[in-house]
């Protein structure tokens, strides 16, 4: 059923894009009253951003 390269097989891809969303949900803080969308976004950034570091660093 694995078909292929995977994204959460690239701990590289995952660290940046952890830190994209971490980025993206300070500055919709910033631009927007709406907490909920800003705790999305940083959470899924350090959801991203934690399994890359696990996956680079602990195999």
């Amino acid at each position: 059923m694995n078909s292929g390269s995977n994204f959460y097989d690239k701990p590289k891809k995952l660290i940046i894009w952890g830190i994209v969303f971490i980025i993206l949900g300070f500055v919709l803080c910033f631009i927007t009253d709406y907490g909920v969308p800003c705790g999305i976004a940083i959470g899924l950034g350090g959801a991203y951003f934690s399994m890359g570091l696990h996956k680079k660093y602990i195999k």
